[in-house]
């Protein structure tokens, strides 16, 4: 664990039940920080999976390694090669943050039919 580590933790995310991580990297670092492109500016930062809904919740950093670029959030429909259900981007941590919080809710508060119940 280096310093950056200690100073710039993982993003505080409210994650419902039925959400399954799969990859987190998305740190306090701000985008700003010389260190940076080797630690926000990655390609992957962060990967959800909800098994039920079928869904991938995928946050980038586009371009990869440049400070100049922005967060892209997107939602697919079983994996990256899925239909993509939803996009977002943004330079502002909160915001994405917000974004993904509200995702993560509504797509898990969907309600299934009653088991046997065929008509759904």
């Amino acid at each position: 664990m280096s310093a950056a580590d200690d100073e710039y933790p993982l993003s505080a995310l409210r994650i419902p039940a039925g959400w399954l991580v799969d990859y987190n990297q998305f740190c306090t670092m701000p985008a700003e920080h010389p260190m940076a492109w080797s630690v926000v500016c990655k390609h992957t930062l962060l990967m959800l999976r909800h098994v039920r809904r079928d869904v991938l919740v995928d946050l980038s950093w586009t371009p990869a390694e440049d400070p100049d670029g922005g967060y892209w959030l997107r939602v697919f429909q079983h994996d990256h090669c899925g239909r993509e259900l939803f996009s977002f981007e943004s330079r502002d941590r909160e915001k994405v943050i917000g974004e993904i919080e509200l995702l993560l809710e509504a797509i898990g508060s969907v309600r299934f039919a009653p088991l046997g119940d065929e008509t759904a």
